[in-house]
């Protein structure tokens, strides 16, 4: 009776032990898979993400979030959030599929501030959702795609975005002295102003009087309006 009871005594000791070093494994393995996760003034939404600088889709460093895999996800604001100066971020060598719904982030009061900005090498995967605002600062693009970098832009009848640059920044497209990388928009209604030379769709503006180059531009769909800072709505 007595080595049941210290058998079973041991069994328990042991069961005890292996639950509290579960935790430290599961930190260790890194953060566990959410199908919703909130960022900053941002919630993000999807299957599974991983929230890690490290191996995983996506993390907010400061102010901006870093887009770090093509998983599919939604970005939108957080509850009681209607404008964020959080921005957006996909770097280099990713290609990202991101769902844009009701976003709304202004840092056009802020120098040289992105507010969505796909660095050359990426590429962006961009659906629109409900109405969508981005308004960046003095010498970058409203939504930036430089060249060498890639947007595919796309929504329904009721999905919007308004992309406006600072200044010499395109609506979308190149900042100032930039180049526009390769741009395609085939659903939505998107309206794009660039401002002080910048295009509202390709190059942004020059220092000498002349405008980057506008890349490559395809509009097969959607309601476009391009506005210009310069002399083109479209181009460079």
């Amino acid at each position: 009776m007595r080595k049941n009871k210290k058998r079973l005594w041991a069994l328990l000791v042991s069961a005890a032990l292996m639950a509290a070093q579960l935790p430290a494994a599961r930190a260790a393995e890194g953060p566990e898979p959410a199908d919703s996760v909130e960022k900053g003034d941002f919630i993000v939404e999807g299957a599974a993400l991983i929230d890690s600088q490290e191996g995983g889709d996506f993390y907010l460093d400061g102010d901006v979030l870093h887009i770090t895999s093509g998983k599919a996800m939604t970005i939108r604001m957080k509850n009681g959030v209607t404008a964020t100066t959080d921005t957006i971020l996909v770097p280099s060598s990713v290609t990202a599929s991101v769902t844009l719904q009701g976003v709304n982030i202004d840092v056009s009061g802020t120098d040289k501030a992105c507010a969505f900005a796909v660095e050359a090498g990426g590429e962006a995967n961009v659906t629109l959702a409900g109405a969508n605002t981005l308004k960046s600062g003095r010498y970058r693009a409203g939504l930036e795609v430089p060249e060498n970098a890639t947007l595919t832009l796309t929504g329904g009848d009721g999905d919007s975005l308004e992309a406006t640059g600072g200044v010499g920044g395109a609506g979308i497209g190149g900042g100032n002295n930039g180049d526009g990388g390769t741009i395609t928009i085939s659903g939505g209604t998107v309206k794009a102003t660039g401002i002080d030379g910048g295009a509202g769709i390709g190059g942004g503006s020059g220092d000498s009087g002349g405008g980057g180059g506008g890349g490559t531009i395809k509009i097969s769909g959607g309601t476009v309006t391009a506005i210009s800072g310069g002399t083109l709505g479209v181009g460079g």
